[in-house]
């Protein structure tokens, strides 16, 4: 009888329970994705089962992604590229990352990791998580400013990226 299930994203959810009613010897379920949203159940819940996730495994290489993804913007690849087709090779105004603000919805491991970056450049980081109250990120030298949900429009509103 199986006791370790390795649950794929992300339409899990009802699998997952039938697995546990199916195979009460399972004592643990691990999931390769950070978040644990899109297999969570009052089922499995009410198991006894050890449940892992994957959080911190892709924060490094997923906040290069964003960093990537800000300097696609404000370097103007697209027309980099099209210069470097074109063979020709006018100027253009770029913008910097230093002293622009990032603003990032969901400061967890992967919001962090990509506040260091950030910070790195020189950057002004604004998060945004579910709770905030006595929250160790309130003092975090990676990031200006934590808000609370209410506050996605503001964090919005002032973030460049």
């Amino acid at each position: 009888h199986p006791n370790v299930i390795s649950v794929p994203p992300p339409k899990a959810r009802e699998p997952l329970v039938q697995l546990l009613h199916k195979f009460p010897s399972v004592e643990w379920v691990h999931t390769r994705s950070a978040g644990i949203d899109f297999i969570s159940s009052p089922g499995l819940f009410r198991s006894s089962v050890e449940l892992t996730n994957a959080k911190g495994m892709f924060s490094s290489t997923l906040a290069e992604y964003c960093m990537m993804a800000c300097s696609y913007f404000a370097k103007d690849l697209p027309r980099l590229m099209r210069q470097k087709s074109d063979v020709r090779w006018d100027q253009y105004p770029v913008s910097e990352l230093r002293g622009a603000t990032m603003g990032i919805v969901g400061y967890g491991d992967i919001g962090r990791a990509c506040a260091r970056l950030a910070k790195a450049y020189g950057m002004r980081v604004l998060g945004l998580k579910r709770n905030v109250v006595d929250d160790a990120s309130l003092d975090d030298p990676c990031c200006d400013r934590v808000y609370g949900t209410e506050g996605l429009g503001e964090v919005m509103a002032e973030s460049d990226y």
